[in-house]
């Protein structure tokens, strides 16, 4: 993602705005709404190492038991323990 890219996901898709300064005095910007389903896709139904990420990242934080907002670096110890395990399956 560049600079000048923001994605914020929201349910089956994420919004996406990309800016970028113009010759002028005004920003250009464009943004959209891409549906991904990446709230229910399953594995097996991934099309991309990104997709295969976010799912495995899914499955972690569904399954943590503890407050997140407490526990960062363990939640991104389990999340790199998982995913180093299962690097070569992506």
């Amino acid at each position: 993602m560049s600079s000048g890219e923001r994605r914020d996901t929201d349910g089956k898709g994420y919004k996406w705005i990309m800016s970028s300064p113009s010759a002028g005095y005004y920003e250009t910007s464009v943004s959209g709404y891409t549906i991904d389903n990446l709230d229910s896709k399953s594995l097996s139904d991934a099309s991309n190492h990104f997709e295969k990420i976010f799912i495995h990242v899914r499955e972690i934080l569904l399954e943590y038991d503890g407050t997140l907002e407490n526990n960062r670096y363990d939640v991104c110890h389990q999340i790199s323990r998982h995913l180093s395990q299962n690097f070569s399956k992506l």
